[in-house]
This record gives C-alpha cells, structure tokens and sequence, in this order.
C-alpha cells in the first residue's frame, strides 16, 4: 500500500498539541454555547491547563469536554497556566456551538470576551463558510482565518487546512497566526458543502437562500416550525446601531460599475432587515448610483470565480439577486464632458468605449506611439497596467536620483486598518521625485491627485519636516503632515440626526510617488500628460478606455506601445443591460402606442420630428427626421415595428425600430 504514497508525502508527520472545549452558560440574558480550539505548546502546559479545568468539570466524559463556563472565563484560565497557548474560537459561524452563531451566539468579539478581546488573533471559519465571506466583514481585518478539516470524516482530511511557511515548530506557526507573517492562507472546501452554509430545516430536507427565509418569515414551508438560520443569513446582519439605518433617507455609491453584485446583495439584505421598510428593496431607502459601467469591471478573483460564478450570471451589480426582484430605478445619463474639449479626441474616446474603433481611429491614436520617448521635466505619468510595472518604475527612478534618501514613518492610532492607508506607513523621497498629492490643501494650493516635483526638504527644530514640492503650474509649497480619520457614524436621538465619531487616525505626509501609476488607481483622476504603457496588452473591459480618457487632450498621450482593435475589451453583457433598460424605461414614459400616435400625426401633417435614437451597441445620436411610413417592416427574416424615414443628419432615407426611440418630439 505504501507503493501508492507520493514522494511529497512521505515525510515525517509533525503534532500539534490541542483541543477543542465546549461551553455552555447564560450571559446578558442568554444561553450561550462556545466551542473554543486550544493550541499548547507543550505537555507541561496541557496539564496545568487540564488541572485548572478539572476543577470544574469532567474532562474524561467527551473527547470534547463540556463545561459550564464563561469563554472568556476559559480564556483567563488557559492565559493563567500557560501564557503561551491560544485560544482560537472554533466553526464560528455554525447556528450552534460557535461565537457568532444566530442560535447562541454573540454578536462581536467584545461582546464575548470583554476586555480580553485583544488576545484572540484568530478564528476558525468552518466548513460552511470561507475566507470569501468573512472578508466582508471590517471587525475580521486584524483576525486570521484558519481551516481546519473536520475530524468526524476521515476520508475528507485534509479538504481544508492552513498554509504556514515557516519553521515546523510551535513557536513559528503561532507567531504566524498572530502576526500574519509567514502565514499564506489556508486550502478551502466549497462552503456550499457545509450543512450550515444555507438556512433550512434537515428533518424536511428544506435549504433556503437569506432572501427565502425571510420571504418565509423564517418559518419552514412545510411543517411550520422555525428553521435554522445558516451561515450566509448569520453574517454582518446584526449592527451596532440599528436606528441610524431607519432615519436614513438616500444612500450614495459611487463607482458602482466596480461593485460586485455579492456585495450589492449584501447591501440589499442589510437595509431590508435593518432600513425604514421590510417589504421594499433596500429597505425602503433611496439609492442613487453613480458611476460608467463602460470603466473597469468589478474584481472577482481567480480562487472566487467558480463559486462567484455558480451564484451569478456575471459579477456586476445588475446581476444581482434584488435588481432581479424587480424595482423602479431611474436611469439618467450625464452628457456633458468637462474634462475633454476637442472634439476630435472625445469621437475618438466614445469609438473606443464602445468598440466601434475603426482603422483611421486608432490611426490617429496610434500618431501619439513615441517609443524613444523619454520624460525628463514635463510631469508625465506613466499609466499602466499592472502593480508590478508601475512599482518598476517607481523605484527605478527613485533609485536613479543621486540626492539625499529622505524616509517618513506614518502613525497609525486607533482603529484604522492597513488595508485602508492612503499612502504608504513608510514613505522615501528625494529632491527631484515626482509625487501626487492626496488631500485636498485648506487653502486651495493643490487638490487630491495634484503632480509635483519634490525641490527641498526645509528643516526646522522642534517642527516636522518641510516637503517643499513645485507643483505643475509653478507654485512652489510646504507639504507638512497630515492626519486622515476613519469614522463611525450613530444616530442622536435628542438631536434627531446622525454623528460621526473618529474610531482612527492616521497621520503622514500626503503624498506617494507618482511616476508611474496603474491604470486600476487611476480612475476617477485627471492628467495633462499620460505616457501609457499597456505593457504585454489589456485584458480587462473598458481598461484602454479608462487610460486614454485619463488625459485632457490627445496632443498629451505618449504611447510606449502602439494600440491595435484586439486591445478594445467590451464586455457585451453591460451594452446589453445599459440599452435594455433604458428602452424599458422609454416604454414606461413613452409607450410604443403614443409613438406610433405622434408618427401618424408627423406623417399626415408632413412634419420633422426630433429623435433620440438608441443602436443596440449602446451608440445613442439625436436625430431629425421627416417620416413617411411607420408600420410592420422585416430585416433578415424578423418583423419589427418600425418608421421609415428620412435623417436630415446623413440626407438619405433610414430605417429606425420604434422601440429603440428614447424620446421623440414634433419640430415646431
């Protein structure tokens, strides 16, 4: 039998020394029922832990000792005898048996182990949930994740573990947990695998989705009693402040092309639980989403597709489960451009953008290809399209300046994540680096994403550093340090509205290198001057788009490389959705019947009609035509509505569909 084993699994296998304790006990009201994993470094330290809790129960009656005792109680105790175990609160998520469990659970860490919170650095995710879903959750950011295969099925160890890369010691692999280094992650099972993943009832063979659940009003469709509330309804649905989510009457997203619709869903099912309604999407508040979805995509990882995609048609947000419930949402499109003013160039972008490009186009993209070119005094910056290749170039030229290494520690107090930082927790310049600025100056000198040049750093006793920078137009300024909050918000109900309250700070220059960024950070920001480097090719909707559209003018690109049509990614499933609704929306507002009424009438009365047209392509132009018939026409074998007419615009006779018309008008 050993003739089957692999090479790679022939090594010794090593032990950690552990256990896995449950309490059960009443605290603020309730009954709880903790299980908690303890990991010892040592068989001295297993039996002083053992001494101690003999004391209070019987270990020898379970493999899984049952015990009447507060978590946190356990938690002093196994600190107390053995300063150097863990205590790892186990399955988390589990209706049963778990911290965060909906049937005994609590709803925060602090709740469960009060002041001694800080010394659980981890928890065990549970074969029902994955990293995927706690990552949704801000108060799990400092917390590691483990996985551990469950001991009840042999035949499936190993379908979850961790990932060290470390010593194989105690000491190394629980400094790992702690501090994350030299932890890589963990190998996960599907989490739809789990018995607890969804809400259900076993003895009726029930599973239902959050949204079923309370569609059922937790009660199981077939016997009545109330079902289990899984690990997917469990999550984050519980806030601190419930009464700020029934007093708010808009909420804004930005970028909302970039949200993931597991996340809009999310949205969705917290307000419908905690919002002003239970019977309305989003809970009876008003969304307003800001944003082009013909920008970047949301970001769906290679280890989350297969899952994300078994759940959703595509990862944008109108794939989301509650925009297929069904909802009024008005659809308003901004036309006016600010950024651009040549005409020339925005033909150009709106060719790009929805992939309609043709050869003369990118010929005159493809005059700006200057692969020599090198930027000594103008302020360009690079756009890429990857972190490591705006990184090289960072470096790289820092590296090539000979003056004087300045480095800057930041500080960090309270609670703000690291994930959240603006800029780096260490920062190096020198004189003649290239930064971008990141705050908003209170005296109007710079705004967010301004460019400039470092010239000096002025030193003063007993004062920060002066980061003196010469900025685009010439003004030079004294960049200080500058301190960023991270809020929370309640609702004062004496004062009937919402406060904030920083929970965080953090406290640095405002500023980052700037030669180079890439093309994902650079959405939303404005340049004079782009070098745009596309490297081995884009590979994302609407990335050329987002690069060429960055800069003010076509005259301020420099192409690195040159730009040919395979480069043009348009994910179809967007035009699809952006026509579709909003030839929805026109036949609400204008239903096909009073189209046709205001034809007949042009007809009769030989009169032009003003349209706005919208082409399947999401190409929409304004039009005046002079109808002369509108009934049943045919193209390529399928019947349609439509008007036969004749486009002042292109002088010559057109056919358009009728359902295609956003709005039309009689020309007075």
């Amino acid at each position: 039998m050993t003739d089957d084993i692999p090479d790679s699994c022939r090594a010794d296998v090593s032990f950690m020394l552990t256990a896995e304790i449950s309490c059960i006990y009443s605290k603020n009201g309730r009954t709880r029922k903790i299980h908690s994993i303890l990991f010892v470094p040592d068989f001295a330290s297993a039996a002083k832990i053992n001494i101690a809790l003999a004391k209070i129960g019987n270990l020898n009656a379970d493999g899984r000792p049952i015990l009447g005792l507060d978590a946190k109680e356990l938690l002093k105790i196994v600190l107390n005898e053995a300063p150097d175990a863990m205590l790892v609160p186990a399955h988390a998520w589990t209706p049963h048996f778990s911290i965060f469990g909906a049937e005994s659970g609590f709803d925060s860490f602090e709740e469960c182990f009060e002041e001694l919170t800080p010394y659980i650095y981890a928890i065990e995710t549970g074969l029902s949930s994955d990293p995927l879903m706690n990552w949704r959750l801000s108060a799990l950011d400092k917390i590691t994740l483990l996985s551990n295969s469950d001991a009840h099925s042999p035949a499936k160890t190993g379908r979850e573990a961790n990932i060290f890369d470390t010593d194989i010691s105690y000491r190394s692999m629980i400094d790992a947990i702690k501090t994350k280094k030299g932890f890589v992650g963990t190998i996960e099972f599907f989490p739809e695998e789990g018995k607890y993943h969804y809400d259900g009832h076993r003895t009726c063979g029930i599973s239902m989705t959050p949204k079923e659940t309370l569609k059922h009003n937790y009660l199981c469709p077939v016997c009545g009693k109330r079902v289990t509330v899984g690990v997917m309804h469990r999550k984050g649905m519980r806030p601190r402040e419930k009464a700020i989510y029934k007093k708010l009457d808009a909420i804004v997203i930005d970028e909302v092309s970039m949200m993931r619709a597991d996340l809009m869903d999310c949205i969705a099912e917290f307000l419908h639980i905690h919002g002003k309604s239970k019977t309305r999407p989003f809970g009876g508040i008003q969304m307003i989403f800001i944003g082009d979805l013909y920008q970047l995509p949301p970001v769906v990882t290679s280890r989350d597709k297969t899952i994300f995609g078994s759940l959703y048609k595509s990862p944008y947000f109108f794939d989301s489960m509650v925009f297929g419930s069904g909802f009024d949402m008005q659809f308003i499109e901004l036309e006016k451009v600010y950024r651009q003013r040549d005409d020339r160039f925005l033909n150009i972008l709106n060719a790009i953008r929805n992939n309609t490009a043709t050869d003369e186009d990118l010929a005159m993209i493809n005059a700006r290809y200057m692969p020599d070119f090198h930027d000594d005094k103008g302020f360009y910056i690079y756009l890429t399209t990857t972190n490591d290749l705006a990184a090289s170039i960072n470096t790289k030229r820092l590296a090539d300046l000979k003056n004087k290494k300045y480095t800057y520690q930041g500080m960090i107090e309270g609670d703000f994540n690291i994930k959240d930082l603006p800029t780096g927790l260490d920062i190096t310049i020198k004189a003649g680096a290239q930064v971008m600025l990141l705050n908003n100056d209170s005296m109007g000198r710079w705004i967010n994403g301004s460019i400039g040049r470092v010239i000096g750093i002025e030193k003063t006793k007993g004062e920060p550093d002066a980061i003196q920078v010469e900025l685009q137009d010439g003004e030079t300024v004294d960049v200080r340090p500058y301190t960023w909050g991270m809020y929370e918000f309640h609702y004062d109900k004496k004062a009937r509205t919402v406060i904030s309250d920083v929970v965080g700070t953090f406290t640095q220059y405002p500023i980052k290198l700037a030669w180079a960024v890439t093309i994902h950070k650079g959405q939303g920001m404005t340049f004079d001057k782009l070098i745009i480097d596309i490297g081995r090719g884009t590979f994302s909707h609407g990335q050329l788009y987002v690069a060429l559209s960055r800069c003010t003018s076509l005259d301020g690109i420099v192409l690195k490389k040159p730009i040919a049509k395979r480069h043009i990614f348009m994910d179809w499933r967007v035009v699809d959705f952006v026509t579709k609704y909003q030839y929805k929306q026109a036949q609400k507002s204008l239903p096909v019947d009073e189209k046709l009424s205001i034809i007949e009438k042009a007809i009769k009365d030989k009169r032009p009609l003003e349209i706005v047209y919208l082409k399947t392509k999401d190409e929409k132009s304004r039009r005046t035509i002079i109808p002369h018939f509108v009934g049943e026409l045919e193209y390529n074998g399928r019947k349609f509505t439509g008007v036969q007419a004749y486009c002042t615009a292109r002088k010559d006779d057109r056919v358009f569909h009728i359902e295609r018309i956003l709005e039309i008008k009689a020309v007075e």
